[in-house]
């Protein structure tokens, strides 16, 4: 195409507001694709959700959109179909399989959130069931870049904070009580971690390797009262009613707490390092 046709292009759909469909088609992965592409580039993701057979959003044909998806890794998920590529991706990430319509997020990559379908809930950076305008988007989609790019650059300032402590950041565990450590926290108004786990339980092992990891370590020390409840046998009464107290389902499962003792936030599945670093810090 002529830079003459461009440019006409552009002028027809200014003149009648619209944003003509030009430039490089938007580069759709699946999620496999896309976590593979993450560990080399560090661009947030886009997820769109698309129910089977609904027709295609054209925001993302227009050139506003494609210009702004170019700092992504962009992913349509076809909503409402069972297959071994689906993997139900879409209601882990809160688009339940029996939507009829489109939901697009953009995300944390799975390098800055790794592995956010299957560890964790992902850090949204955008969420939307109804596309704007694609001026509108493509806005929305720029400001959801800067966000991350400021998320990654307090990660890495984070990161090189916690390697360069000397002695090496831990955590000062309380054991198998909640009692003490909300005393204190009422006293120093400061918030309650609180980790379950089991020795028999390989997420809550791989957990603590997690927690091991400089960065969370310095996270947890430096924010938070520790508490560790060991479930591994029913022969501790303090950490069974604790764990009715908290309503605690199973293990591995991490708590906070206001001083308080109001519950603030949880995740109930291993997380690695970075990501548990990320969810603590943010």
């Amino acid at each position: 195409m002529t830079t003459a046709r461009v440019l006409a292009l552009l002028l027809a759909a200014a003149a009648c507001g619209k944003s003509p469909r030009v430039g490089p088609a938007v580069a759709w992965h699946t999620l496999d694709e896309a976590e593979a592409l993450a560990k080399t580039e560090k661009k947030p993701l886009l997820l769109h959700f698309q129910p089977t057979g609904a027709p295609d959003d054209r925001a993302f044909d227009t050139l506003p959109v494609r210009e702004a998806l170019a700092d992504f890794i962009a992913v349509r998920v076809v909503t409402n179909r069972e297959e071994s590529a689906y993997r139900g991706y879409d209601w882990r990430f809160g688009a339940p399989r029996t939507s009829t319509t489109s939901t697009t997020m953009a995300l944390g990559t799975f390098a800055d959130v790794p592995h956010a379908a299957r560890y964790a809930s992902p850090n949204e950076l955008y969420r939307t069931e109804s596309l704007p305008p694609p001026r509108e988007l493509a806005a929305k989609l720029r400001e959801a870049k800067r966000h991350h790019d400021a998320r990654l650059a307090r990660a890495e300032a984070r990161r090189a904070r916690a390697l360069a402590k000397t002695p090496r950041p831990r955590i000062d565990w309380v054991r198998d009580d909640v009692d003490r450590p909300l005393a204190r926290a009422r006293r120093e108004q400061r918030p309650v971690l609180v980790f379950v786990g089991a020795e028999w339980d390989k997420g809550s092992k791989e957990l603590e390797e997690s927690f091991a990891d400089p960065e969370v370590a310095m996270i947890v020390a430096d924010t938070f009262i520790a508490v560790a409840l060991d479930i591994s046998d029913d022969e501790k009464p303090t950490v069974n009613r604790w764990c009715r107290e908290l309503a605690i389902k199973g293990t591995p499962t991490i708590l906070t707490l206001a001083s308080d003792g109001t519950r603030t936030r949880e995740w109930n599945t291993y997380m690695p390092a970075d990501v548990l670093a990320g969810n603590l810090a943010e």
